[in-house]
């Protein structure tokens, strides 16, 4: 079993899933609704640009 990797003040980096960095994004108004779904695509979270899924890891409609 790895170690967390540390940086020099011996913290484990945190570094945010793509759904969390682009909710984070969303939400400051950095990037539109479009521009998620396309970076999901780009990433193969998805196979097309697919906003309804984009809205439910948004948290914008809950998940069924």
């Amino acid at each position: 079993r790895r170690k967390p990797m540390k940086n020099k003040t011996n913290k484990a980096f945190d570094i945010p899933a793509l759904d969390r960095s682009l909710k984070r994004d969303f939400e400051a108004g950095l990037i539109t609704l479009e521009e998620a779904a396309i970076e999901f695509s780009k990433a193969n979270w998805t196979f097309f640009v697919d906003i309804e899924y984009t809205k439910k890891k948004l948290g914008l409609i809950n998940e069924a």
